[in-house]
């Protein structure tokens, strides 16, 4: 018995993002296609990318870098409302599959991820960047559907660099 538990560990340990407890992109990689056949559809893809994450670490340090990561994963499951579908993939970036979910359903996790983005006390601007798509089929193209959930991300993205460069400029 002690060894299955071990093997469970290391694949644990394989699997998880060490800096915030979520599932790593080699998870992500090994188990999109299956998770995205799987998930009681509608479901929803989707792509969250951390703003300013460079600038937190330049200014203020890895550490800060690392607290602001750990803060969005934290919200991030909080707003998705549940951490097992959902996976850093990047630095910066992270991914999540909601079963059952739909457009508007999807409309009210961005909204909230945004109150929690606006509620946290850091001393930096808390924001996540977030695009989705909306899986029908179990059949359905897992790249097409993450391309247009990241492309989406990225409209967020360039919208609140030109936010911030216009209150930048008015102080």
């Amino acid at each position: 018995a002690m060894l299955g538990d071990l093997i469970q560990k290391i694949e644990q340990n394989a699997f998880t993002d060490a800096l915030c407890g979520c599932l790593n992109r080699s998870c992500f990689e090994l188990r999109k296609e299956l998770i995205m056949q799987h998930a009681a559809k509608p479901c929803l893809l989707l792509v969250a990318d951390i703003d300013d994450l460079k600038k937190v670490n330049d200014t203020l340090g890895h550490n800060a870098g690392d607290e602001y990561i750990q803060t969005c994963a934290a919200l991030l499951t909080n707003a998705i409302n549940t951490s097992n579908t959902l996976f850093r993939i990047g630095g910066d970036e992270f991914v999540a599959f909601i079963s059952h979910c739909t457009e508007s359903d999807a409309e009210i996790i961005v909204k909230k991820i945004e109150t929690l983005c606006a509620q946290q006390k850091k001393p930096w601007p808390v924001s996540v960047s977030v695009g989705f798509s909306v899986i029908e089929r179990a059949d359905a193209d897992f790249t097409l559907h993450f391309t247009q959930a990241d492309s989406d991300m990225y409209a967020h993205k360039q919208k609140h660099k030109q936010r911030s460069a216009s209150q930048e400029g008015g102080k």
